[in-house]
């Protein structure tokens, strides 16, 4: 099963996407799963990645995809989810028949998925304003990645931090149920009933 990722800002989200998305699989039941995040388009911004004839070319490039993810923050935007919505209805119609494409918003941003799955985190944060803040990468997750030491690594930090939290992928479902988990339980439904 190839599986294709599009995101906001493949740059960095790389690092984020594809190890917490082949955790999800192989939970899924497709631990064999090849989880391609598409870098090609160079998206900057959500417009980018929900953009029609950018999501037309992706699927072109990729003609044996199984699976399309579109992943993207919310940043406080409540009406993300609508344009999520019809970018699923766009999909329709430019994808085979045995092909699928699922579009979330991480409930602030994604880099919140990879704090999920960690257990050090500062004693005096509390979850909730974790997954609140519009801002977390800034406020929450850049902290964080200077207190382990790793701002200078890969993807600022994110490649060794979305590793680890790809390991208690558990623990970003139960703590992420409203975005990862939506996106677990949707993928789920499809498998069973494509």
């Amino acid at each position: 099963m190839k599986v294709v990722v599009v995101c906001e800002d493949p740059q960095l989200d790389q690092y984020t996407l594809q190890p917490l998305v082949a955790a999800m699989m192989a939970r899924l039941g497709r631990p064999r799963a090849n989880v391609e995040i598409d870098r090609r388009e160079r998206c900057r911004g959500y417009h980018q990645a929900l953009d029609r004839d950018r999501l037309a070319r992706v699927v072109d490039r990729h003609k044996h995809a199984d699976l399309f993810l579109v992943v993207v923050d919310r940043d406080g935007d409540a009406t993300r989810r609508g344009w999520l919505d019809e970018v699923e209805r766009y999909a329709r119609d430019v994808l085979r028949l045995d092909q699928h494409l699922l579009a979330e918003n991480a409930h602030q941003e994604v880099e919140v998925w990879i704090l999920a799955g960690m257990t050090d985190l500062p004693s005096g944060w509390a979850w909730q304003d974790v997954r609140s803040e519009p801002d977390s990468k800034a406020r929450y997750f850049e902290p964080y990645v200077a207190q382990r030491g790793l701002s200078g690594g890969v993807g600022r930090g994110r490649q060794a931090l979305a590793r680890e939290a790809a390991g208690r992928y558990a623990s970003i479902l139960r703590r992420c149920p409203e975005d990862i988990g939506s996106l677990h339980h949707r993928i789920a439904a499809w498998l069973n009933h494509p």
